[in-house]
């Protein structure tokens, strides 16, 4: 891969969302809508580095032009694989047993410890801090997000 496309590459961390969905539109000439960065940076990444690859022979020119006003579209292989880095996705949030969760809800205060097999709230064990959230909220919830883990 040359520099200057790695570069390129590197630049897409920095984006969100909705730049990325117009860095697509430029590249491609269609929009795409997703919230899902992952998805987007590999597709972004993947067409940078097929301009790498340019020139193309007169065959593939020809089978290009004769796609252009066709509904086909243009995806990664399988296989195609980049690094995302830490920032984008963030390593598991691993919790050390004897940790105590503290979070104000409706004007109550909730302390959840964390045990090596679930979590304890109201002499009560839960397999996951999700349904801990659930028994508090009474709806559901992802655990992380609710004890602000996440």
């Amino acid at each position: 891969m040359k520099i200057a496309t790695a570069k390129r590459i590197e630049r897409l961390y920095q984006l969100t969302p909705g730049e990325l969905m117009k860095e697509y539109a430029r590249l491609t000439g269609e929009s795409y809508y997703t919230h899902n960065r992952k998805s987007l940076i590999r597709k972004i990444a993947w067409l940078y580095q097929s301009e790498d690859s340019k020139p193309l022979s007169q065959m593939a020119l020809d089978r290009i032009e004769e796609l252009k006003n066709t509904k086909a579209r243009i995806y990664p292989h399988p296989d195609f694989q980049i690094d995302i880095p830490d920032k984008i996705m963030p390593k598991k949030v691993e919790l050390a047993t004897g940790t105590i969760l503290r979070k104000s809800y409706k004007g109550k205060k909730y302390e959840v410890t964390v045990l090596d097999r679930g979590f304890l709230w109201k002499n009560n064990i839960y397999k996951s801090i999700s349904a801990v959230a659930k028994a508090i909220t009474g709806t559901h919830w992802n655990g992380k997000l609710f004890f602000g883990l996440k």
